[in-house]
């Protein structure tokens, strides 16, 4: 026994790696609101979970022997039903909060978030993401889950500069 409460005591923090994704599209012409120049009209995709108000981005735990950029590609098509056809870009690594691991002591998360754009098909809710949806990037910090708002920040960044 006291050798399982010095373990204990004695154990590194532990951090779990995970990835988020953020495809973007341009809004469609057939919905376009011509008074705003095309740039100002892109898109998110993203999901709702069946026990919350708010969105978030497709996402997950990295699966060991699975590489940031499998992962990534993985948790888009589980959730979204939707695949990254070109290369990801990577927007860097952040630590968010996750309810799950609000009594879990030392473990964190930290992910690696990726930009994908749409290419074809139509995003369907799929594993714990009952929703997903198409919402303007200029405003979307303001319907999604507080852990994600600095991931859409860093999408709306990446695009500001461009």
């Amino acid at each position: 026994r006291a050798g399982i409460i010095y373990a204990k005591q004695n154990a590194w923090p532990t951090t779990l790696a995970c990835v988020d994704i953020a495809m973007t599209r341009l809004q469609p012409l057939s919905g376009y609101n011509h008074t705003l120049p095309l740039e100002d009209v892109r898109q998110i995709l993203l999901g709702r979970k069946a026990n919350e108000n708010k969105w978030r981005l497709p996402g997950g735990l990295v699966d060991r022997g699975e590489t940031f950029e499998q992962a990534a590609r993985r948790e888009l098509y589980e959730e979204t039903q939707m695949t990254a056809e070109g290369a990801l870009t990577s927007l860097g690594s952040f630590s968010v909060g996750d309810w799950r691991l609000k009594n879990a002591g030392e473990v964190g998360l930290v992910t690696q978030l990726f930009l994908t754009q749409y290419t074809m098909g139509v995003a369907k809710g799929s594993d714990d993401l009952t929703e997903v949806k198409w919402f303007d990037l200029s405003n979307a910090d303001e319907c999604v889950v507080k852990a994600h708002r600095q991931l859409v920040s860093a999408v709306k960044e990446y695009y500001a500069k461009r």
